[in-house]
């Protein structure tokens, strides 16, 4: 493993951590937190790039759930042979 996959999978579980928490944080509290731990200067932007990856994971799911929940279907020819 290399020090990049370390840091987005620390970053990705600690995403998880922040949205299961029972109290919400907000994502401005996250950012600096996320820097504080890492190490990172607060403001650098640098939390926002390695969280990146899990905002768009979220957003992907939330797509699918909306898709499912209206019945929305692929058409045959965009549909996966898995």
């Amino acid at each position: 493993a290399t020090g990049h996959s370390l840091r987005h999978t620390w970053n990705r579980k600690f995403s998880e951590r922040m949205d299961a928490m029972d109290e919400q944080v907000s994502e401005e509290r996250q950012e600096q937190v996320r820097s504080y731990l890492m190490g990172w200067r607060a403001g650098s932007g640098t939390a926002a790039t390695y969280n990146k990856r899990f905002i768009q994971q979220k957003g992907f799911e939330a797509a699918l759930a909306l898709q499912k929940a209206n019945g929305t279907r692929l058409p045959e020819d965009l549909k996966n042979d898995d």
